[in-house]
């Protein structure tokens, strides 16, 4: 692990009983993920507004994320959530050591929701620049984009 990356603020995910930290991302990171954290939040987005209740809201966030194909599953969740490893795990490996992994489903969304917030492409009403993780994953909170292309 890169500990010059990651200090006691880093958020750290639980994935397959171990934990990683989840760093600020680099430019390696960020243009690996900037495209797809677009689009899966820009999905989840449009599914918040079909809601009327707040559970109605979660509930189609929800749907979202278990309805992707195996094709966006990993593109938009699962190499969003490899890159924002490999900030602190430079050597991790995607075939080898990831994709082997003995994971539940919602630690890949719980981690994609961190590395989206590490990214620093969106910004959430009311969040600050310290948010804590609870903050930073809430999906009932409005995004709204602050990257440029």
């Amino acid at each position: 692990m890169n500990d010059q990356v990651t200090d006691n603020e880093t958020p750290v995910v639980i994935l397959g009983g171990k934990s990683w930290p989840i760093p600020k991302l680099a430019v390696r990171q960020l243009r690996k993920v900037r495209g797809p954290l677009i689009e899966m939040n820009n999905r989840i987005r449009a599914a918040l507004e079909t809601g009327d209740t707040e559970g109605a809201k979660l509930n189609a966030a929800s749907d979202v994320m278990l309805s992707l194909d195996e094709g966006d599953y990993e593109r938009l969740l699962l190499k969003v959530v490899f890159w924002g490893l490999t900030r602190a795990n430079p050597n991790l490996s995607y075939d080898d050591d990831f994709l082997n992994m003995e994971v539940a489903d919602d630690e890949i969304t719980t981690a994609w929701f961190v590395v989206r917030n590490q990214s620093g492409l969106f910004v959430f009403s009311g969040q600050k620049d310290d948010a804590s993780e609870g903050e930073a994953t809430g999906v009932t909170q409005s995004p709204s984009q602050t990257g440029t292309a």
